[in-house]
């Protein structure tokens, strides 16, 4: 009696096939769809295979059943952000559910709809996910992801600044002023200060006609 395989698996879904010939026990073998590299492991990435079953007789040959086919499909997971708040400049982290055979998250980014706001909605970048396996191959395929958006409350982040001292003519403009010490905390990577003296500045003049 032979096994019958289903026709499709899911990534990280494993299957023990066995079977029974005449002579006793037949053991099971599987190769790439397009190769003849026959192993007695399951394949475990995704894409299309082949198994047979294998028996041996009294005489120590082999001999094989029918051919079967097969394919891996990407595993179905949600992509969610891990945290509900952040402080501006801090790193929200992707998290996965579902990851399979100690697979890790090596690489991850988010998309945020408009960063002038207080909340944030963050949506996971899948386009950036990498995920590698315990051997160190790139595996990120072998998912399939639906990323889940969340709003995030942003925490302003505390600096504190000094200026430096500035002469300029004063023509009832603001006068920017790009000296500056950041003297607490600091700016978030791409981010910078324009130091803008807009305070108005009065003078008084008496004029003597003789």
């Amino acid at each position: 009696n032979e096994y019958r395989f289903d026709s499709t698996y899911e990534y990280g879904q494993t299957v023990s096939a066995s079977g029974k010939s005449i002579f006793g026990s037949a053991e099971y073998e599987y190769s790439s769809f397009n190769t003849e590299n026959w192993t007695s492991n399951f394949p475990t990435l995704v894409g299309n295979y082949k198994a047979r079953s294998k028996g041996k007789n009294n005489y120590g040959s082999y001999y094989y059943g029918n051919t079967q086919f097969f394919q891996i499909v990407p595993k179905k997971v949600d992509v969610h952000m891990s945290k509900s708040t952040i402080t501006y400049g801090e790193e929200n982290p992707v998290y996965i559910e579902g990851l399979q055979f100690n697979d890790q998250l090596t690489s991850f980014d988010s998309l945020i709809d408009d960063k002038t706001k207080d909340k944030w909605k963050m949506t996971p970048d899948v386009s950036k996910i990498v995920i590698l396996n315990s051997s160190g191959l790139d595996v990120t395929s072998c998912y399939d992801f639906n990323p889940i958006e969340k709003e995030v409350d942003v925490n302003k982040r505390a600096i504190s600044i000094s200026s430096s001292s500035a002469v300029f003519t004063y023509t009832g403009e603001s006068f920017k002023d790009e000296n500056y010490t950041i003297t607490r905390g600091s700016l978030v990577e791409g981010d910078s200060i324009s130091v803008i003296y807009s305070e108005e500045l009065k003078a008084t003049q008496s004029n003597v006609i003789n």
